[in-house]
């Protein structure tokens, strides 16, 4: 093999690792609901009057595809989510702290967002990994 060739493998292998180690961000009109089996506390899975809708949904791609993301709502848990999964909550007006986590044995550590829920509105977040790290950002997609 010549060095110039050898360069290249190697360039193309970092490249590929690289690549890796993010998650791919999913258009929400393309995620999945998630199945009833997955919501922990179905309490906020019905639409009431007065609420508000927070959709969260998680990237797809290979990092941390192997655990679910247990969503959090003021530290409760309220649902898990596979890649490419959406969960749709409907809060009472408010202001809430959103947290997402990979179970075990996957790593990450916990991401938290804040969130200003208002009555008719519907915000949205996004779940996945960058660099090993479990994020969680709004998202208008």
């Amino acid at each position: 093999m010549t060095h110039r060739k050898f360069k290249f493998c190697i360039l193309s292998a970092i490249i590929s690792m690289l690549s890796a180690c993010a998650t791919t961000i999913v258009n929400v009109n393309d995620a999945e609901l998630v199945p009833a089996s997955k919501i922990i506390d179905p309490q906020y899975s019905k639409q009431k009057d007065e609420t508000g809708t927070v959709v969260i949904k998680r990237d797809t791609g290979f990092l941390g595809a192997a655990c679910n993301k247990r969503i959090y709502i003021d530290g409760k848990p309220v649902a898990e989510l596979s890649t490419g999964q959406k969960v749709e909550l409907h809060l009472p007006k408010g202001q809430y702290v959103i947290s997402s986590e990979s179970n075990f044995p996957c790593g990450g550590g916990m991401a938290q967002a804040s969130a200003i829920v208002e009555t008719g509105k519907v915000i949205m977040f996004r779940t996945g990994a960058r660099r090993g790290d479990t994020i969680l950002e709004p998202t208008g997609f």
